[in-house]
């Protein structure tokens, strides 16, 4: 079952060139390692639940949406995820057309500012009466 979880995203860098042109870079995390998530129960992601995830074609789109545009993918390196200490940290060059350019200026101007992920748990470890929650392993992680 395809489950989804939100973090913070922030504008990372805003480089220019002597054309007036621009990257568009925003990051964030995408999970946090050992942090309580509550939603209808409390919720903990292992800092190993992400070892042997297939990461290798992951799309970062609007709201999950397959009829939105994709903004950046792992596959032509415009999408970076990083395994760090603190969880899975994405940096994404966001594709330079004007949805792109839209949701850039959506995230500069506050009017977004989470990004979340969606996943697959292989194993999880619930605790009566389902208040809280470990996932120590996710198989695939498509957006």
């Amino acid at each position: 079952m395809k489950e989804k979880r939100m973090f913070d995203v922030k504008i990372a860098e805003q480089r220019g060139d002597s054309d007036g042109n621009h990257e568009m870079i925003v990051e964030g995390y995408a999970v946090v390692f050992e942090s309580p998530q509550t939603y209808e129960y409390t919720e903990v992601i292992d800092r190993n639940s992400l070892n042997t995830t297939d990461m290798k074609d992951c799309v970062l789109r609007y709201n999950h949406s397959s009829e939105a545009f994709s903004l950046a993918r792992t596959r032509n390196h415009s999408l970076e995820l990083t395994i760090d200490n603190n969880g899975l940290y994405v940096r994404a060059k966001i594709i330079d057309t004007q949805y792109g350019r839209d949701f850039y200026k959506m995230i500069q101007e506050g009017l977004v500012d989470k990004m979340s992920f969606a996943f697959s748990v292989t194993k999880d470890e619930c605790r009566a009466p389902r208040t809280a929650r470990a996932f120590p392993s996710a198989t695939r992680m498509p957006e």
